[in-house]
């Protein structure tokens, strides 16, 4: 919820009863750059960032707005870093599980028995590791971070996805073949 101007102006009054403006300054802009820029915790960040706001000379009208910007642009960029974040961990889970796919075929091909035979042992050990795969763990956390559900296993995820893509393809095509008259 943004900082309303009434709001603004009863932080600052308070905050002079205690300091000069001088050393409010300085100590909310030292505070903002030790802590609040280095911070993950978006509500430490904004509201050190708002209190060094407050004693840059503006009215607390401009600062409603500058706060209520600030709020919306964070927001909206998180999330599309987290959606950015999401499609790359799906496309490189998908790039691997391919790859050793292909290994596994290529493998005895152009190896001998010995080496291919471990080699391949220890890929498929990789899909059913006890602890489940970090890959999945790592979309699991983005997609709880953006409200989505979590996937429990990959591959039957993403293939489930594609079979319901495929049959609404069908269905749409199926709906554009001209009838006879």
């Amino acid at each position: 919820m943004p900082t309303t101007a009434e709001e603004v102006a009863a932080l600052k009054g308070v905050i002079d009863i205690y300091l000069p403006q001088e050393q409010s300054r300085l100590l909310f802009g030292e505070l903002y750059v030790r802590v609040g820029a280095k911070s993950e915790n978006e509500s430490v960040r904004l509201s050190l960032l708002m209190l060094r706001e407050i004693y840059d000379g503006r009215s607390p009208q401009e600062l409603e707005a500058i706060f209520t910007s600030y709020r919306s642009r964070d927001v909206s960029l998180t999330r599309r870093l987290l959606w950015a974040a999401l499609i790359l961990v799906v496309v490189s889970h998908i790039f691997i599980i391919f790859a050793h796919l292909a290994a596994l075929l290529i493998l005895p091909i152009l190896t001998p028995w010995y080496v291919a035979l471990p080699l391949a042992g220890y890929i498929v050990n990789l899909v059913y590791l006890p602890g489940g795969c970090v890959l999945t763990k790592l979309e699991d956390a983005i997609r709880r971070k953006l409200g989505l559900p979590e996937v429990k296993k990959f591959i039957k995820h993403y293939s489930l996805i594609a079979k319901e893509l495929a049959w609404n393809i069908s269905k749409i095509a199926s709906c554009r073949q001209p009838s006879s008259r």
